[in-house]
């Protein structure tokens, strides 16, 4: 028998052969929604919980013609007044996905996006038993129409912090009723991009400099701090720290997508799991996240797919991918499914295997993993990774004071359900427990100077980091540089002296830091890196810059990597050769070579950068090339036809990409066709000739893209960019940025292309001489009809370049009579299903009654192909001529009778759907009447039968691997190693599938769900939970997916309870028309294994 889920009070989790076993801390006590939890001394929970989660914070995905807008958005002001217009009162005439009139009050408008409130749940434990018993309240609201949900909460030192779009919070009980009574935002302007749910800022850590830290995602930042600068990241994610009142914000790195959450190693190196995008191929990102680093990613990237720079420049993939901007900082590895709560085990560990490793949450995945991280030259490897629990949704991750690790399950996958619980595990069987008897103290409560100092050197981060913190406050600053400055110390001990002493000079307590600089010559280089991050927080001076120079003669990459990031923030002048030891060994390093031209575009001028990279040809000229992009100097113009093409390369990418340089650009878009200019260089040329947009422009690229040979790389690109010259995309080609442009004189620019018509129409290759056709047809070029005519006709002319051709011919006014011959002629049996569909289409234009004639034709043949009868079925749409309303009555009749094409059902049953006439209504009511033989419905009125046959296999696979909101690779491999595995691999799924079975597991995904994949919680009758998948079930037992991937059998005697199992797939049926979801099961249905070559019997002698 299968009880409730809530049946299932506090209980542990086996995840068999795993190394930890989750303890439900939170009881019976339901934890509605939950994203992220805390611990403050006393071991009282903090929960953020959403309601807000695509009804109030809206997803993109469900409203796709905005793309382009919101694309362009800047900021949360930006957001709103886009809100404000386009969900005006009374402008939507009904809800869309789920936005809907949550406020009931008759309109769908901008105010039903203040109707959810997120809350953040105070968790209690008050009988001391080790499970929650209590939950109430702390704090609600957050929910101003541009509010993304509640991601993040951090407790530290008696206020709870908030990460809620647009803003941060900091929240305090003063009168200890358990409710916020003191709500302040710290920092603001969060958000400007509608983008992906869940996209949000989330991941407050305590950081071991005593600064908040905390990530958003690719929705963006557009902050002005508490000191009047402005940080602006509009269109990418971020890791951001300020102090704990909100004053000295900084952006830390940025390019990031999604990182739920960041983790300190024991050294403070700052590490995170990205989300990737959700293209073919492509994988989920550990990143070594330093200071001023750009991992590549923007917000636009994600609705160009295949096209963005991201991919066709391998920006996800390690250091050393072909094509890589040497810009960004790449990725350690391609690692995980989903990542979300993200720890390090801080050192209190006294046992077990888990010492010194990140733990991680893969959401909907159910897995902990768990690695270490090795340093390697300049970055690090991951070493040790393995699954230590499956089963779960866990997702936020935090310690509490007494050494656990907690985190949120958000249980039933992505779908709010109002459901969710808290989780503990053990980390080893031992801990050192004088950590909690630390960290259970408040920071007001005094602890004695000289025991403070002691616990600097504690074995737990958690404490060291306690100690500074305190230190700092009693402005022990000499004492902590004592302690620093005694080479005899424990090395952590003099690690945590200088973050606290840094404290004191970031916050200008410490002005002269003279008798700090002997630590820069310690002969552990540790204590060098270290060193040199507070250093690079002080006044500065050419004494400090020269001190900080001298490193980069350290052999330690970390030390000269860190060397160049103070020198960005102190400034000075270095010399151009301190910084470089083998300058192409340190340019392929990208941690290393981050660092350094970090600190050459902080202490060169643009001037020196110049002449050094216009006298260099080397190693060298790509270094200064990447200062002075750094800088954004226009200088950069001056580098374009350098002999080094990294130089080039590097150059373009500066001058072209996001907001660019745009003195710079002119000299860009004179430099395409100029010889040996690098690929993606000449990509962005060309580009900057359409953004130019003048008639100079389009004359250097249609003479380019005529000059060229058949086939030469970027000629289809070029011929491409000049259909769209009068009026560019909204959405720029190369970097996907929203642009707007005036205006442009069409009648001039159709005078120059019409002027190379012949060399045009000399175009051979099919894809390039049909765009060349297209650019005639738009530009109304007057071809001789009969060269249009022969080229209609001609079966040998590819398809495309035929189908230009049909269209140039139907806009003709002369030649009436021939060019109706010509298209009836075009629509006969041995043209391709293309050709005729155009020809058909074009005679509609036409000549009605010819055109309804051959449409009888088709649908009546035999041997007409389904595409060709659909294309019918799509040109009676809103036709009133007699013989078009009598053809679908007889189609809508042959619906009824079960006589229809099976592919054609759909299509006739959709236009039946809008038809008025009452001889169509009537027929279709009686195919949709109840009773036997009447279809099996996929949703009110849809039959199923209408999503099975019919559909284009191509047009399935574009929608599998391309459609935002499907997002089908997301948790599926399909064809290769595309997509991922949080669902089944659909490599043949055509082979074990019908096409009923595959609609079905679209429209209902939890009706039939694949064993090893839906998720359920399993109760024993011992009182034992387990959490995962089954994999086959008998009468009398279960096989368990363990997390090590090994079967585990449990009888079914000894089942208490289960829950049903849990597909993290939503329905489709909604997310896709019907029309979409016939088309991936036409794909999805030809995925089988391939039959096997027959073997040719070799000739008998």
């Amino acid at each position: 028998m299968r009880l409730p889920a809530f049946a299932l009070l506090a209980s542990v989790v086996v995840g068999f052969g795993a190394e930890v076993k989750p303890f439900k801390w939170s009881g019976g006590l339901n934890v509605p929604d939950p994203t992220s939890v805390t611990f403050d001394e006393s071991g009282n929970a903090y929960v953020a919980s959403t309601t807000r989660r695509k009804a109030g914070d809206l997803d993109i995905r469900e409203h796709r013609l905005w793309i382009p807008d919101d694309v362009g958005l800047t900021s949360p002001a930006d957001k709103l007044a886009f809100y404000q217009r386009e969900l005006a009162p009374g402008k939507l005439k009904a809800g869309r996905g789920s936005l809907k009139d949550h406020n009931k009050d008759g309109s769908v408008d901008w105010k039903d996006l203040t109707f959810h409130q997120e809350r953040i749940y105070k968790l209690t434990d008050t009988d001391r038993d080790g499970v929650a018993d209590k939950i109430t309240v702390f704090a609600e609201g957050f929910n101003s129409p541009v509010s993304g949900i509640a991601a993040g909460v951090l407790y530290f030192d008696g206020w709870v912090y908030v990460t809620a779009i647009p803003d941060v919070w900091r929240l305090k009980d003063t009168d200890g009723d358990g409710v916020a009574d003191v709500k302040e935002i710290i920092a603001t302007g969060f958000g400007g991009h509608i983008a992906y749910a869940g996209h949000d800022m989330h991941g407050l850590r305590l950081g071991p400099d005593g600064r908040i830290y905390w990530t958003v995602g690719d929705k963006g930042a557009n902050v002005v701090s508490k000191e009047g600068r402005r940080f602006a990241y509009p269109h990418e994610g971020c890791v951001l720290r300020c102090e704990p009142d909100g004053s000295g914000f900084e952006v830390f790195a940025h390019g990031i997508r999604n990182t739920q959450e960041i983790a300190f190693d024991a050294f403070g190196n700052v590490f995170g799991v990205d989300n990737d995008g959700d293209q073919p191929k492509e994988r989920e990102r550990l990143m070594y996240l330093l200071e001023g680093s750009d991992t590549g990613w923007r917000n636009q990237h994600q609705y160009q797919t295949t096209d963005s720079r991201w991919m066709k420049e391998n920006m996800w993939m390690p250091a050393g991918a072909a094509d890589q901007p040497l810009s960004i900082t790449p990725p350690i590895a391609n690692y995980s499914d989903g990542p979300a709560g993200f720890l390090f085990e801080p050192g209190h560990a006294l046992d077990g295997d888990l010492r010194a490793h990140f733990i991680l949450d893969q959401f909907p995945k159910g897995k902990m993993d768990a690695f270490t991280l090795v340093p390697d030259r300049d970055t690090f490897r991951q070493d040790k990774l393995r699954v230590i629990n499956d089963g779960l949704m866990g997702i936020g991750m935090s310690w509490a004071p007494d050494g656990r690790a907690y985190f949120a399950d958000w249980i039933g996958g992505y779908p709010l359900d109002g459901k969710g619980a808290i989780w503990s595990i053990e980390i080893a069987p031992n801990i050192d427990k004088t950590s909690e008897a630390v960290l259970s103290k408040s920071l007001s409560v005094a602890i004695p100077k000289e025991e403070l100092l002691g616990m600097l050197g504690h074995r737990d981060q958690r404490v060291r980091v306690n100690a500074s913190i305190r230190l700092h406050r009693l402005g022990a600053w000499p004492e902590m540089l004592a302690l620093a400055l005694k080479a005899d110390s424990a090395r952590f001990t003099r690690i945590h002296a200088i973050w606290g002493y840094g404290m004191g000079i970031r916050l200008g307590k410490v002005a002269d830091v003279t008798s700090a600089l002997p630590l820069l010559d310690d002969a552990d280089t540790e204590i060098r890196v270290q060193m040199l991050k507070v250093l690079s927080e002080a006044s500065p001076s050419q004494l400090l810059t020269d001190k900080v120079a001298a490193q980069f003669a350290q052999q330690d990459f970390r030390v000269r990597t860190q060397a160049g990031i103070t020198l960005a923030k102190l400034g000075g002048k270095v010399p151009f050769t301190s910084f470089l030891r083998d300058a192409e060994t340190d340019l392929r390093l990208p941690w290393l070579r981050h660092g350094l031209v970090s600190g050459l575009a902080g202490t060169q001028s643009s001037e020196e950068l110049l002449a050094l990279a216009q006298a260099k040809t080397g190693a060298e000229a790509v270094f200064a090339t990447l200062a002075l992009a750094r800088i954004k100097s226009p200088q950069l113009s001056k580098l374009l036809s350098h002999a080094n093409p990294e130089v080039v390369s590097e150059a373009a990418r500066a001058i072209h990409d996001d907001e660019g340089i745009p003195a710079a650009q002119p000299a860009l878009a004179a430099a395409f066709g100029q010889p040996n200019l690098p690929f993606h260089a000449a990509r962005r040329a060309l580009n900057a000739n359409l953004r130019q947009g003048d008639e100079a422009a389009l004359q250097r690229v249609l003479t380019w893209a005529i000059a060229q040979p058949e086939g030469a790389p970027l000629r289809l690109e070029a011929l491409n960019t000049l259909l769209v010259f009068d009026q560019p995309p909204g959405l720029d080609f190369v970097d996907g940025a929203a642009r707007k442009y005036p205006p442009r004189e069409i009648a001039r620019l159709a005078a120059l292309i019409r002027a190379k018509q012949d060399d045009l129409l000399s175009l051979q290759r099919p894809e390039e001489r049909a765009r060349a056709l297209s650019l005639l047809v738009k530009y109304e070029a007057e071809l001789p009809f009969p060269i249009l005519q022969s080229l209609a006709l001609d079966l040998k002319a590819a398809p495309a370049v035929r189908l230009q051709t049909l269209r140039l011919i139907g806009r003709r006014d002369d030649e009436a009579v021939a060019v109706t011959r010509t298209l009836l002629k075009a629509t006969g049996e041995g043209n391709p299903s293309e050709v005729r569909i155009e020809a058909l289409t074009q005679l509609f234009r036409r000549d009605v009654a010819a055109a309804l004639e051959v449409s009888r034709q088709i649908i009546d043949s035999k041997t007409a192909k389904m595409p060709e009868k659909q294309a019918v079925v799509a040109a009676l749409r809103g036709r009133t001529e007699p013989s078009a309303k009598k053809l679908l009555q007889e189609l809508v009749a042959r619906l009824a009778a079960r006589k229809l094409d099976a592919g054609l059902k759909l299509d006739v049953f959709e236009l039946a759907g809008e038809s008025t006439d009452p001889a169509v209504t009537e027929a279709l009511k009686k195919y949709l009447s109840p009773g036997k033989g009447s279809p099996k419905l996929a949703a009110p009125g849809m039959p199923y039968e209408l999503l099975t046959e019919g559909g284009d296999a191509v047009r399935g696979k574009t929608l599998v691997n391309g459609h935002l909101a499907a997002n089908c690779t997301a948790c599926h491999r399909i064809d290769s190693d595309e997509g991922s595995e949080v669902g089944p691999i659909l490599r043949l799924i055509g082979a074990t599938r019908t096409k009923a079975e595959l609609a079905e597991s679209l429209v209902e995904p939890s009706a039939k769900i694949v064993p090893g994949f839906g998720i359920e919680s399993i109760v024993l009758k011992d009182g034992t939970t387990l959490a995962g998948s089954v994999l086959k079930e008998s009468a009398k037992s279960l096989d368990l997916k363990l997390a090590d991937g090994k079967p585990r059998k449990v009888a079914v005697a000894a089942i208490a309870s289960r829950t049903p199992p849990i597909s993290v797939m939503p329905p489709m049926l909604g997310i896709l028309t019907p029309a979409e979801i016939r088309d991936v099961v036409a794909y999805l249905s030809g995925l089988k294994p391939k039959a096997p070559k027959a073997k040719s019997e070799k000739p008998k002698k």
